[in-house]
C-alpha cells in the first residue's frame, strides 16, 4: 500500500519529488562546488534520502531476505511467495514512477536500489510468465541514465551484477535434439541467486546457492528451453537497456565489450557485442520464416511474435549501427591504410560472430524494402554495416 501511493503521489506531483532529491542532495555531490564522492560509496551516501531509501530498503527485504527463515519453514510458504511477488511488482513499479520524474542528477538519490543485488537476483532466473524481468529492466534503464549510476552498476563484482545478468538475458535458448542435448552457451557471468536472510542482512555476499522464488520465474521443466513470449519480450528489455547505457557513457567500449570472463568451464564467452550480432541474425532468420503478417492463416499469436521480433531487430541494428560509426568512422580524407586498420579492428570485436555480418546485410537489406519507418531504419544500418564486409571473411 505505501508503494502504490508513493507511485501514484509521484505521477500526480512531480515537482515535489525533485524537490525531495535536491533537499537530499548527495555528500561531496559537485553541484555545491565540492569534490565529487567516490562511486563505490554512492549508494551508501544516499541513504540520507529517507522515502527513496525506504523503497530500496523495502525491495531489498522483499527480494533477497527471507520470511519465516527458520528450520521448520526456511523459505516461507506458498501464500508468503505470491505475497512477495507483487509486493516486489508493487515496489518496482514505485520505483520507476520516481525515477521517471527526477533528472540525471536527480537519479542518484536512488542509488540504494543498487547497493545489494535484489535487481540481479530477479533477473537471474528463467523468464516465465508473470516473471519480474521486463520492470526490472525498465528500472535499470532509467537508473542508467545517470553517468554515476551507469559505473556503480557496471563496477559491481560480477556475480551480483545486474547489467551482466541483463546481458545473459540476450542467449537465445537451445533446442534439444532427439538424439542429444545441445550445449546452452556459457553465461556472461556465473548466474547469481537469491541469498539467504543471514547473507542478506549482512550486505551483499557472495552467492552460492540457487533458491529462486516460488512464483518469481522459477524453473519448471523444460520452460527454459522454449523461446517463447516471455524471453522475447526480455530480450527486447535488455536491448532497449544497453541502448540506454549506450547514450550515457562517452565510449561505447564499457557497454559492448561487457562479460564477466574470456571464459567459463573451457567455453569462450561472447560480449555484449557478439551477443547482439547473434540475436539479429536469429531473429531475421525468424522473421524471413514466417513474416510479419501472420502467415497463410494470419495467425495473431504469430502477428505478436513478429512484432516482438521486429523490435529486437530495430534495437540489435540500432546497437550494430552505432558500433560501427563509432569503432570505424568514414571520412573521406582519411588515408586508405588507417580506414583498413579501424575496420580490421571493428571486425575483431565482433569475434566468432563476424561471419553473420554479410548475412545480416543481406536480410536487413531485403527486409528495409518493405514501406514504413521500420524498411527505413534497416536498410540505414545495412548501409553502415556494409562498411566492415571487406574485413569480414
Amino acid at each position: 500500500a505505501g508503494a502504490r501511493f508513493v507511485e501514484v503521489w509521484a505521477g500526480l506531483l512531480p515537482q515535489h519529488v525533485s524537490e525531495l532529491a535536491s533537499a537530499s542532495s548527495l555528500p561531496g555531490d559537485s553541484q555545491d562546488g565540492t569534490a565529487p564522492c567516490s562511486d563505490m560509496d554512492l549508494a551508501d551516501q544516499a541513504q540520507d534520502s529517507s522515502m527513496f531509501n525506504a523503497l530500496a530498503q523495502a525491495l531489498h527485504t522483499v527480494v533477497l531476505d527471507r520470511c519465516g527463515d527458520d528450520q521448520s519453514s526456511p523459505n516461507g510458504g506458498p501464500d508468503d511467495d505470491l505475497r512477495r511477488l507483487g509486493c516486489c511488482r508493487q515496489l518496482l513499479a514505485a520505483l520507476a514512477e520516481v525515477a521517471g520524474r527526477l533528472g540525471p542528477s536527480g537519479l542518484e538519490a536512488l542509488a540504494p536500489a543498487l547497493r545489494r543485488p535484489s535487481l540481479c537476483a530477479l533477473l537471474a532466473v528463467a523468464p516465465l510468465r508473470g516473471s519480474l524481468h521486463v520492470p526490472c529492466l525498465q528500472l535499470l534503464q532509467l537508473l542508467v541514465q545517470s553517468p554515476r549510476l551507469f559505473q556503480l552498476a557496471h563496477q559491481v563484482h560480477s556475480d551480483q551484477n545486474a547489467l551482466l545478468a541483463a546481458a545473459n538475458l540476450l542467449v537465445v535458448p537451445s533446442i534439444k535434439s532427439e538424439d542429444a542435448e545441445q550445449p546452452t552457451p556459457p553465461a556472461a557471468a556465473p548466474p547469481p541467486a537469491m541469498p539467504t536472510a543471514a547473507a542478506a542482512s549482512g550486505g551483499p555476499a557472495p552467492m552460492d546457492v540457487c533458491t529462486p522464488v516460488e512464483g518469481v520465474g522459477a524453473d519448471v521443466g523444460d520452460v527454459e528451453d522454449e523461446d517463447g513470449p516471455e524471453r522475447q519480450a526480455c530480450r527486447a528489455a535488455a536491448l532497449e537497456l544497453f541502448c540506454r547505457c549506450l547514450a550515457t557513457v562517452p565510449r561505447p567500449d564499457a557497454v559492448l565489450n561487457l562479460r564477466g570472463a574470456p571464459t567459463v568451464q573451457d567455453e569462450v564467452v561472447d560480449t555484449v557485442l557478439q551477443r547482439v550480432v547473434l540475436l539479429c541474425h536469429h531473429e531475421l532468420l525468424c522473421l524471413g520464416i514466417h513474416g510479419d503478417d501472420g502467415g497463410p492463416w494470419r495467425d495473431a499469436a504469430l502477428r505478436e511474435c513478429a512484432a516482438r521480433r521486429s523490435r529486437s531487430v530495430d534495437l540489435s541494428l540500432s546497437i550494430l549501427s552505432s558500433f560501427v560509426w563509432q569503432a570505424a568512422p568514414w571520412a573521406p580524407d582519411a588515408p586508405q591504410a588507417e580506414a583498413d586498420a579501424t575496420q580490421a579492428e571493428a571486425c575483431a570485436a565482433l569475434g566468432r560472430m563476424r561471419p553473420l555480418l554479410a548475412s545480416i546485410v543481406d536480410m536487413a537489406s531485403r527486409r528495409g524494402g518493405a514501406s514504413g519507418p521500420g524498411g527505413s531504419r534497416a536498410l540505414a544500418a545495412a548501409s553502415a554495416l556494409r562498411v566492415l564486409l571487406a574485413k569480414a571473411d
